[in-house]
């Protein structure tokens, strides 16, 4: 959009975990896809004085656990039926209505802006070579092998598997112990 790639690292970020202590005591806007929004903008509560979700939508399709913390805490507050179209600075988001019917500034004293578009795994590199989900994330056995002998993948490549329930270190140290035994042969 435009003004994005302007103030990219000068009030623009994509990494709540990130670049979420920068801007502490101020007042944030998370924009993007609605998951990874949602769990952006209750991240950002540590540090920000408030929080605004920008959704295009007038309601929420995420999971209700995924909704529970926004509807917890008065730092997050949503701006239903919008969209951001231009960011002009650290200081105001403009946007306009999902019906597209005018352009606003909101928040217009906005010190960052979150966008959360969701995740592409980095998975390019053996495309087409490997066994993967519809979405490109590698599928693993229970020791985080791939299909391609010998190639171990963790954390964000991997497919979620739900009967497993373990976070993506605990992935990579049962890869890595997997990996250490096979090179051992």
């Amino acid at each position: 959009m435009p003004g994005e790639k302007e103030y990219a690292g000068k009030g623009v970020s994509y990494c709540a975990v990130c670049d979420g202590a920068f801007f502490k005591g101020e007042v944030l806007a998370v924009v993007g896809v609605e998951m990874p929004q949602s769990e952006e903008a209750d991240y950002l509560t540590r540090y920000a004085t408030k929080v605004y979700i920008v959704h295009r939508r007038d309601r929420l399709r995420a999971s209700k656990i995924l909704q529970e913390p926004r509807s917890r805490t008065p730092k997050i507050e949503m701006i239903w039926n919008k969209q951001v179209v231009e960011i002009t600075g650290t200081s105001a988001v403009s946007i306009t209505s999902s019906s597209r019917h005018g352009r606003e500034s909101v928040p217009t004293s906005c010190s960052g802006v979150f966008i959360s578009s969701g995740f592409k795994p980095n998975t390019g590199l053996v495309e087409g070579h490997s066994n993967t989900t519809r979405a490109l994330y590698f599928l693993t056995d229970d020791r985080m092998m791939t299909s391609i002998p010998g190639l171990f993948v963790a954390a964000t490549c991997a497919a979620a598997d739900t009967s497993r329930s373990q976070p993506p270190s605990a992935d990579a140290t049962t890869a890595a112990i997997a990996s250490r035994s096979i090179s051992r042969r």
